[in-house]
């Protein structure tokens, strides 16, 4: 079995997650994680037969795409007290940081 999660790799899976941690974390977690792909690899090499039911139903199981008539701008409005110049206002779900 061959480590594929080498320090560059590790430091590339950091910075594309900006995620930063210090080297005596880093000397930690590195062993785990060759231990994860270890095991997953160890997992792949077992078929469950899964894979075929998985698959995109047929178009015949999907729902058809029609078009229907939405909600009038109107009535919307009616059901926001904070509705302004087309826009519904909302609480703020992100943080400034």
């Amino acid at each position: 079995m061959e480590n594929k999660i080498t320090e560059e790799v590790f430091d590339a899976l950091l910075y594309i997650s900006r995620l930063s941690t210090t080297e005596e974390e880093k000397q930690k977690l590195i062993p785990q994680m060759q231990k994860i792909v270890a095991d997953m690899e160890i997992l792949r090499t077992y078929t469950t037969g899964t894979e075929k039911e998985a698959t995109i139903k047929s178009q015949d199981e999907l729902r058809s795409n029609s078009i229907r008539k939405g909600l009038d701008s109107r009535d919307l409005k009616k059901n926001s007290k904070e509705y302004l110049d087309g826009y519904f206002r909302v609480p703020k779900v992100l943080d400034e940081n």
